[in-house]
């Protein structure tokens, strides 16, 4: 028998992403995921804003 995950998941990949591993946020702002960010410690993550196919958003890295 697995055992049953209590709460809701995470919206993003915090805890699956590897050091140097990035995943791309859509229409955040950085201060909002540097927020969030801090909840996931003692992982470190650095949070550029950048455009991809003209969709501005929020790139996050795990630096370590």
């Amino acid at each position: 028998m697995t055992p049953k995950k209590i709460g809701r998941p995470f919206k993003y990949p915090w805890l699956t992403v590897e050091i140097g591993e990035s995943f791309f946020v859509p229409g955040r702002t950085s201060n909002s995921l540097q927020n969030d960010a801090v909840d996931h410690r003692p992982r470190r993550y650095r949070c550029k804003k950048i455009m991809t196919k003209g969709v501005i958003g929020i790139k996050v890295t795990r630096v370590s």
